[in-house]
């Protein structure tokens, strides 16, 4: 049925002929041509060797000898004993380290999470002052402060060593392909992303303003840790509508997502009981929170936004390798093949997406892609980040249009503003640079 249905939505477009289909071994505006053309331009981009990874590790480093001073500085300032809390703050350095190896150890690989981390150095630096019978929230509260400026450093290395990164966007940077970092996404090398580890580095530092701007107005205790553990909550929970890595996601909402709405809520919970300075704010962030997480799943759900996961870096990998699928075909017609059959090429995503490609017939310049969806859910909204993605990922000079069809089939024409004939067999198109 849905194999009728894009070749139904095809002639509506047009008829034409095997000479109205481009060559995308030899125009400019072919896949193909287009990843090298990116491969070779050097502007906006990112080659990310064994040295970026050093670079992230040497950043972290410089971030946590930066803290671990503000921290002391702040300490002192707030009349806190010196010696005791930079042991206590070596200790939680240490922990850190050593929970590094283990889950090194444990997992075979290094792997990094800021909400891993966080956790790991307040809990070990409250349990540790607790246990000498030195707990006060004011060394929280300067540890926070410390802690925040780390791990703003800790995601300017991201931005380095190409992890933790954004989705497709035209406002972004490129990672080359001479060699990725370990655990990036292949199908995104040479795509412009939008370089969330810096707009996340920011806000970190400007929780490490704040934070550091309460202690030394003589704040309540716990004032700049419960600021730093909301921020940092609500933060992270936006950012991660953006996000495009490698994600884990239950109910259409990421892990980060979900352990931030549980930070908040729990910093609330203790502001309620009186264990922290009651805060008003934060138990509307917590109560806010809340009430999103199941509008936008009732929102993705009806159709009127796209569904967070569908820019998530697993199904992106789908979503190019598809792309990949569909234009194999069109590109084999100049073999001899049968249009008509290869014409009906579809390829599927984990999540329903039916993608199917060909030229438009009689007209130079565009390039034609169906989309739908296997149980016919196709929305607007869903057809227009299709569209959005697709040129982002194949066509990034190129002007988009979508176009409804029936059956619940979408068209996306993109349009290379090519005013020039069909040249002869053999000789490249010439393009010019899209509006």
């Amino acid at each position: 049925m849905a194999r009728a249905v894009c070749r139904e939505g095809r002639r509506n477009l047009g008829e034409g002929s095997e000479a109205d289909v481009p060559d995308l071994l030899k125009t400019p505006h072919s896949p193909i041509s287009i990843l090298l053309r990116l491969t070779m331009d050097e502007q906006s981009r990112i080659e990310t060797t064994t040295r970026g990874w050093f670079r992230y590790k040497t950043t972290l480093y410089t971030g946590v000898v930066t803290g671990f001073l503000l921290a002391m500085v702040l300490g002192r300032g707030a009349g806190l004993p010196g010696l005791s809390t930079a042991l206590l703050m070596a200790a939680a350095v240490a922990t850190s380290y050593a929970t590094a190896i283990g889950t090194k150890l444990l997992l075979g690989r290094e792997t990094y999470s800021l909400y891993h981390y966080k956790f790991v150095v307040l809990g070990s630096v409250g349990v540790l002052s607790w246990t000498v019978g030195r707990f006060d929230l004011r060394l929280l509260d300067v540890v926070s402060v410390g802690l925040a400026l780390t791990q703003a450093c800790g995601r300017m290395g991201c931005f380095r060593a190409g992890c933790c990164h954004g989705r497709p966007h035209r406002w972004g940077v490129a990672y080359g392909l001479r060699s990725l970092p370990e655990g990036f996404p292949p199908w995104l090398a040479g795509v412009k992303l939008l370089p969330l580890q810096m707009i996340e580095a920011v806000g970190f530092l400007c929780l490490a303003t704040l934070g550091a701007l309460s202690v030394s107005a003589g704040a309540p205790a716990g004032w700049a840790l419960s600021g730093y553990l909301v921020g940092y909550g609500l933060l992270r929970f936006l950012l991660e509508f953006w996000r495009a890595d490698m994600r884990r996601f239950w109910g259409g909402f990421s892990e980060a997502q979900w352990t931030s709405l549980a930070l908040v809520a729990a910093t609330a919970t203790a502001e309620w009981s009186g264990m922290l300075p009651w805060r008003p704010a934060h138990a509307l962030s917590a109560l806010a929170l809340l009430l999103l997480m199941p509008i936008i799943a009732l929102l993705c759900q009806r159709g009127v936004i796209a569904a967070p996961s569908v820019w998530f870096a697993q199904h992106l990998g789908e979503i190019s390798a598809a792309i990949d699928r569909v234009n194999r075909p069109v590109a084999s017609r100049q073999s001899g093949g049968d249009p008509l059959i290869q014409s009906l090429e579809l390829a599927e995503t984990s999540q329903g997406l039916l993608i199917s490609s060909g030229p438009l017939p009689g007209i130079s310049g565009k390039y034609h892609y169906s989309v739908s969806r296997s149980d016919g859910a196709m929305t607007t909204a869903l057809a227009n980040s299709m569209g959005k993605l697709i040129r982002r990922l194949r066509f990034p000079e190129a002007r988009t249009q979508v176009v409804a069809g029936s059956h619940g089939v979408f068209h996306l024409i993109f349009d290379f503003g090519l005013e020039a004939p069909e040249p002869p067999p053999g000789e490249p198109l010439s393009t010019g640079r899209a509006r």
